[in-house]
Formats: structure tokens, C-alpha cells, sequence
């Protein structure tokens, strides 16, 4: 079992803390710039198959 789960968290929250760390621990001239820093998600909806 992995350890995040362990402690009670999901991976969602396991991975926003990760980046949250990764992001502060750079130096400041290589930190992403927080305008820029949004996210996009595209949906395919799946076309039911005949089978």
C-alpha cells in the first residue's frame, strides 16, 4: 500500500503537496510565474461500440 494512503490523504491531495513543495524549493528566478500557472482539461466523450 502506498503511503500517502497510509496517512489519509488521496492521491489528489498527495500530488498538489508534491508540486506545492517542488514549486517553493526552486530558486526564485526559475519559479513558474503565477499568471501563467493555470491548467486546461480537454473531455472526449467516447462513442458507444456495437460489440
Amino acid at each position: 500500500m502506498t503511503y500517502w494512503r497510509n496517512i489519509g490523504i488521496t492521491y489528489l491531495q498527495f500530488s498538489k503537496i508534491a508540486a506545492r513543495q517542488i514549486r517553493q524549493s526552486l530558486k526564485i528566478d526559475r519559479r513558474p510565474d503565477p499568471i501563467r500557472e493555470t491548467s486546461t482539461v480537454k473531455l472526449n466523450k467516447l462513442k458507444p461500440t456495437d460489440d
